[in-house]
């Protein structure tokens, strides 16, 4: 990827996270993420959307597409970093429309949607693995799903390794907003430095 010279911004997450300091074309991509959900009829979101803004130009960079077909216990279709129907309402949940939604017509996410997808995730948490006798559990708990999906799949590795002081508080930090209400967590800052969607894909040699 080649150098991107300007200021660097975190706009929001794969997990609800927003940053509303007023960044720079702040309403334009918050509106990406509202209109990409919208556009794939609720199929999937990009999300975790960072970048380099300038004056008249923003150019995002390393985004995370989040996928409704995302199963809690089968690896995600975009790696690691899609944690599914859980993110994407987390996300949504999140997200506070701004001019740029107005202008294309995109309409706020209504309660009733964000309720069936918050059952639909808890749902698919509850969901038992396959094999989950032969690891000697009776039912798959929300940790244990989470762990599933936290783990890395054949193929991928970190970009940048945990250094051996991070904390298990801070790896969980992304996981620790579903433990919030969703007034609560629409305008939460609770977010960790260190991304779930940190990964790139090796590719076979």
């Amino acid at each position: 990827e080649r150098y991107l010279p300007g200021v660097f911004l975190k706009y929001n997450s794969n997990n609800g996270f927003v940053n509303d300091n007023g960044l720079l074309h702040q309403s334009v991509v918050q509106a990406f993420l509202h209109f990409s959900f919208v556009e794939s009829r609720g199929n999937l979101l990009v999300a975790d959307l960072q970048g380099v803004a300038r004056e008249g130009e923003v150019l995002l960079t390393d985004p995370q597409v989040l996928t409704a077909s995302a199963s809690a216990c089968d690896a995600a279709t975009f790696g690691p970093g899609d944690v599914g129907l859980r993110g994407m309402h987390n996300c949504l949940a999140s997200h506070r429309c701004g001019m740029a939604c107005k202008l294309l017509g995109l309409k706020p996410i209504s309660a009733l949607l964000l309720k069936r997808m918050k059952m639909a995730a808890a749902a698919e948490a509850a969901i038992v693995p396959a094999d989950a006798d032969t690891a000697g559990a009776g039912a798959a708990s929300a940790h244990s799903v989470s762990s599933a999906r936290s783990a890395t799949p054949a193929g991928w590795d970190r970009v940048q390794p945990l250094s051996q002081s991070a904390s298990d508080e801070q790896q969980a930090g992304w996981e620790r907003l579903s433990e919030y209400n969703l007034t609560d967590l629409a305008g939460s800052e609770v977010h960790s430095e260190i991304s779930a969607s940190s990964w790139v894909h090796l590719l076979d040699t």
